[in-house]
């Protein structure tokens, strides 16, 4: 009895086990059939949409769309071209930004089509970028979609694009002069900067510039006026021009003729500047004296600026610079004016004895290295003026004898002369 019971229960188990098996192979076979369109509907979707027509008839379509990420070589390119974009937005400094133009130069074939594809885009949230990576690639056929951008789009676009289609291909002076006509200033400051790198330029446009009611203008136009002959036409009659001009457009006026050079027997038209009450304009007409190159025909005009009362100290400096850099040193004059000069202003007449060649310039120096805050001095200019004299003395002596004045005393006693020599130290500016 035992037996049977026994070998029922086996019976079972085994019938038991068989059950179990079959049920798993059922459900292998069930996951193999159904993987397939399991995946395929995780590929894509479809989704209906209802069209109405012009007589009201509805027409259903089925649309699929992909769940994931960019397939084909197009998307994979304009997710990198994207992903560097962003990365040249964010980069601080040419070098980092050069590593990002040679990667892209490397992948040009690949990665052109959707830079392109940008450039089509006025609104592309990564066209700055774009513009400039064109520009930096040269690449020809970014030409025409950077010339449509030049009239469209917003304003900063625009200024990119026509500075980014220059560096590709330059404008011809025709579509520069073109560009003149905007009413933008910040266009109107890029075009004058291109006009300024070429060899020929506009001048008369140029010169209408200087007069033009915006200060960025006026000093973008300042900048593109080149050096000329000095017997030539366009500078001659900008000569004219600082003679007739008033207030801010005189001041352009000035600089331009000190940047363009001022011809032999004209220096007349700035020194009648030196009388003007705008402050702006005699500082102009002293910088394009000093930018001569050549000895001021009379340094009388320069000097009576010196003797005057009251004289502000920026006017001071503008005058003994001039005179520096012109190398119009009347030492006699000079060493008479120290005595009564502001301390700041007697180390600019130091550096001009310097330049000279003059002894004397030594113990004004020296005598400067005490300089202190007083009522008319205040402790900026103190300071200045102290700094100033140990420099120009470390230079004369090839040594730093310290800030002391005795030890300066003690070599200025074997001092036996002084060679003239031009300082390589800049005369400080303050304003």
């Amino acid at each position: 009895m035992r037996s049977k019971l026994k070998l029922s229960f086996l019976e079972g188990a085994s019938l038991g086990a068989l059950v179990g098996a079959g049920l798993c192979v059922l459900f292998i076979i069930c996951m193999i059939f159904l993987r397939e369109p399991v995946q395929k509907s995780a590929r894509k979707k479809s989704k209906k949409v209802v069209d109405v027509g012009l007589g009201g008839e509805r027409r259903v379509r089925i649309t699929e769309r992909k769940s994931y990420g960019p397939t084909s070589a197009e998307d994979v390119a304009a997710a990198n071209l994207e992903s560097l974009l962003k990365d040249l937005r964010k980069a601080r400094n040419p070098g980092q930004r050069a590593i990002i133009v040679t990667k892209v130069q490397r992948r040009f074939d690949e990665l052109s089509p959707p830079l392109l594809d940008i450039l089509g885009t006025e609104e592309h949230h990564l066209l700055l970028p774009a513009i400039f990576l064109a520009s930096a690639l040269k690449q020809e056929d970014a030409v025409s979609p950077l010339t449509h951008l030049t009239q469209s789009g917003p304003l900063k676009i625009q200024v990119a694009a026509l500075i980014g289609a220059h560096a590709i291909e330059p404008w011809s002076e025709g579509e520069l002069l073109a560009f003149l006509n905007s009413t933008q200033v910040p266009k109107l400051v890029a075009v004058l900067e291109l006009l300024a790198q070429r060899k020929s330029r506009p001048l008369a446009a140029i010169f209408e510039m200087l007069a033009y009611p915006d200060q960025r203008v006026r000093s973008a136009a300042v900048r593109a006026v080149p050096r000329l002959q000095a017997d030539s036409e366009p500078l001659l009659w900008l000569c004219k021009r600082v003679q007739k001009s008033k207030g801010k457009a005189a001041v352009a006026a000035v600089l331009a003729i000190g940047r363009a050079g001022v011809p032999e027997g004209s220096e007349e038209c700035l020194v009648e500047r030196f009388s003007s009450r705008d402050w702006r304009v005699r500082r102009a007409a002293l910088n394009a004296i000093a930018n001569m190159g050549r000895p001021i025909s009379n340094p009388e005009c320069v000097l009576s600026i010196l003797r005057g009362k009251d004289l502000p100290l920026k006017e001071g400096a503008c005058a003994f610079i001039a005179l520096e850099r012109t190398r119009t040193l009347p030492v006699d004059k000079l060493r008479a004016m120290v005595p009564n000069l502001h301390p700041l202003l007697r180390m600019f007449a130091a550096r001009c004895l310097v330049a000279a060649g003059d002894k004397s310039a030594v113990p004004v120096l020296i005598d400067l290295l005490s300089t202190q805050e007083s009522v008319d001095v205040d402790d900026e200019a103190a300071v200045c003026a102290r700094e100033s004299a140990h420099q120009i003395l470390t230079e004369i002596c090839n040594k730093d004898l310290g800030t002391d004045v005795e030890p300066w005393q003690r070599w200025h006693r074997k001092l036996a002369s002084l060679a003239p020599r031009d300082l390589r130290l800049a005369a400080p500016t303050f304003w």
